[in-house]
C-alpha cells in the first residue's frame, strides 16, 4: 500500500490493517473510508490540484535576498535588510548608514507597490551557480533585474 497524503486529513493516523482502503482516524475514532485512486485520470487530477495549490509556495533560493528586503521593509528590520546585500555593497562608504538605507527603501516600496504582500511578487533567475540576474515582477508588471551573487553559501543582492 502506497502512502497517500490528503490535506483534509492532516493529523490523522492511517490504518494499515486494510490493504485496499485507508481509514482516517482521529481522537473520536474512524471518520471516513475512502479507496486510493485506481486509475490514471484520478492520479492526474490529484497531481493537478496539488500543483495548483502549491503554485505560490516555492521560491527560488536566488530570490531569497529580495524576499528578505521586502520582509525587512515590512518589519522595519535593519539587520535583515543589511544581510540581504553582498559584502561588497555592505562595505561601500555610501551605504554605511543602513537605517537611512532601509528608510529610503521603505519609502520607495510604499510609493511603487503600496501595501504589498509577498505573494504579489514573481521572481525569475538567469545565471549560474554563483552569480546572475534576478527578474522581479509585481502583480504581472514588466520585470526589472537586480544582480545577485552567492557568497558564504547564501544568495545576496549585489546591486542597490
Amino acid at each position: 500500500m502506497r502512502p497517500v497524503c490528503f490535506a483534509a486529513y492532516q493529523g490523522c493516523k492511517m490504518s494499515k490493517t486494510l490493504p485496499n482502503k485507508i481509514i482516517a482516524e482521529n481522537a473520536d475514532g474512524p471518520r471516513r473510508k475512502f479507496a486510493p485512486p485506481q486509475n490514471a485520470l484520478s492520479l492526474l487530477l490529484i497531481a493537478f490540484i496539488v500543483s495548483c495549490s502549491t503554485h505560490s509556495q516555492p521560491r527560488s533560493f536566488e530570490a531569497a535576498p529580495m524576499i528578505a528586503v521586502l520582509e525587512a521593509a515590512k518589519s522595519d528590520s535593519v539587520k535583515t535588510f543589511k544581510n540581504a546585500y553582498s559584502k561588497r555593497i555592505q562595505g561601500e562608504d555610501a551605504q554605511s548608514d543602513w537605517t537611512k538605507n532601509l528608510k529610503e527603501a521603505k519609502e520607495n516600496m510604499r510609493r511603487l507597490y503600496g501595501d504589498y504582500q509577498l505573494r504579489d511578487f514573481a521572481f525569475a533567475f538567469d545565471g549560474d551557480a554563483v552569480k546572475g540576474k534576478l527578474a522581479i515582477s509585481f502583480k504581472g508588471t514588466k520585470p526589472f533585474d537586480l544582480a545577485v551573487i552567492k557568497g558564504d553559501g547564501e544568495w545576496k543582492l549585489d546591486e542597490r
